[in-house]
């Protein structure tokens, strides 16, 4: 499955994660197995560890900056590094479009 990890300086890495494992290869691209899913487009997920700014992981500005002009507004801080992926219409995890990657 089609996938984008950006790193807290700005790296932005392709992935290819195993279909029946995707979830296990996400924890460990994000560092945690508290991966919290966060929605900014219709056809995206960003996975971003669930403690990392209050475990003081770096502050990821890229992927902020990505998320707030999905969004349309400015959004609170992410931290550590982020795996993208796309999203089918019900809401699973999907491979990431290539005009979105």
């Amino acid at each position: 499955m089609h996938a984008l990890r950006i790193d807290p300086d700005a790296t932005v890495t392709d992935l290819n994660l195993p279909a029946p494992d995707a979830h296990s290869a996400i924890q460990e691209h994000v560092g945690s197995d508290a991966v919290d899913q966060a929605v900014y487009h219709r056809r995206a997920v960003l996975l971003i560890h669930g403690s990392g700014l209050k475990l003081g992981l770096p502050q990821n500005l890229a992927a902020w900056a990505l998320a707030s002009a999905w969004r349309g507004m400015p959004l609170y801080p992410l931290a550590g590094p982020i795996v993208i992926t796309g999203r089918t219409t019900s809401g699973d995890m999907a491979a990431l479009d290539n005009d979105l990657a």
